[in-house]
């Protein structure tokens, strides 16, 4: 992860989730990248709050230091004020804000990954999480600034295919804003990349198995793998021909062709 504490060392965050969500609402732990030592924890709100499930950092308030973006997958049930994602100061571990309830979501909205990139421009990262409403497979994915917490956009389904929500952030256009990575394995095996800026869909890639039973890994934003200054995606299939072994498709992310398969041994 990013340096929390600002001795020039990338640190260590690490969410802890526990299966008796009844009594235990999670926690997370920032530990320093010098020497292994807890630099502060924090702890969810209530029962079966899941505080944890998803963690992620970026550079929020201003001040140099990464910050951190703790995703509660159902929220803190008989909270009166549940919250599905918080930001702290990487710091100190004090609280930035927090999303509460989105209104309009069903009564148990669940969230998968929380992602950080600039989506507006303003040298500061941003937000972006999907929340499935209550399991219905109709997903929303919320852009929150990372200033304030206040909604960039929200991108719905039909309108964009994103039930596998967001899957990663990368650069596919050459801007200085990041842009999102976005799949359904259910429409079409749709992978989408959509432009932080407008969220035009800037380019589409074939998801490579043959059948909608085959199992599969979501794609991850692999870097700039060719050296053309773009972002590239890999995907994975865990049961790939002749053997069973699995294998790693890269695909360009300025045309979205193949630049080359991995199969395991």
């Amino acid at each position: 992860t990013g340096d929390l504490d600002g001795d020039g060392r990338p640190d260590l965050i690490v969410g802890f989730v526990s299966e008796q969500l009844a009594v235990d609402p999670g926690s997370v732990v920032a530990y320093s990248g010098l020497d292994r030592s807890v630099l502060f924890s924090l702890t969810g709100q209530g029962p079966y709050d899941d505080f944890g499930r998803s963690v992620a950092t970026g550079l929020l308030d201003g001040d140099g230091n990464a910050d951190i973006v703790v995703g509660s997958k159902y929220g803190a049930v008989g909270n009166p004020d549940p919250t599905l994602v918080e930001t702290y100061s990487g710091l100190d571990g004090s609280n930035l804000w927090m999303m509460p309830w989105p209104a309009g979501e069903s009564a148990s909205p669940r969230i998968d990954r929380v992602w950080t990139g600039d989506f507006d421009g303003d040298a500061r990262d941003d937000v972006a999480l999907s929340i499935d409403s209550g399991g219905s497979f109709l997903a929303h994915l919320y852009l929150l600034s990372g200033v304030d917490g206040s909604t960039l956009a929200i991108l719905s389904e039909p309108s964009v295919p994103i039930r596998d929500g967001c899957v990663g952030v990368g650069r596919f256009d050459g801007d200085a804003i990041d842009d999102l990575l976005v799949a359904d394995r259910y429409a079409m095996q749709s992978v989408l990349a959509l432009s932080g800026a407008d969220y035009s869909v800037l380019r589409e890639f074939a998801w490579p198995r043959p059948a909608a039973s085959a199992p599969v890994t979501p794609p991850s934003v692999a870097g700039d793998v060719d050296g053309d200054g773009i972002d590239d995606v890999v995907f994975g299939w865990s049961d790939g021909p002749p053997t069973h072994a699995g294998q790693a498709f890269v695909y360009s992310g300025t045309d979205g062709t193949l630049l080359f398969p991995w199969s395991g041994s």
